[in-house]
């Protein structure tokens, strides 16, 4: 039989509870915000799901380039296809 003081199980009924209550979001709380970093292919589909997952999250998807270049398609633009300016996201 395990035996356990007094002290040690209000130590960890109060860290429980602490855990608990801290992780309760409260009722008057703003938007969950979430930011996700890189705006490549897989962030920003990233951040658009998000969005579109919950419209009340308040995303920001931070990218360090103000312009991006897609590679699907890439090979379109290799044959003379597509033009490399439709492959860029700003």
């Amino acid at each position: 039989m395990i035996r356990t003081t007094r002290r040690a199980f209000l130590r960890g009924s109060v860290a429980t509870g602490s855990a608990v209550l801290l992780a309760t979001p409260g009722l008057g709380q703003a938007k969950a915000r979430v930011v996700v970093l890189g705006g490549g292919f897989a962030g920003a589909s990233c951040a658009r799901e998000l969005q579109r997952a919950d419209p009340r999250f308040a995303v920001t998807l931070v990218e360090e380039n103000p312009i991006y270049t897609t590679c699907p398609f890439s090979n379109s633009v290799i044959a003379g296809l597509r033009d490399i300016a439709a492959r860029v996201q700003t």
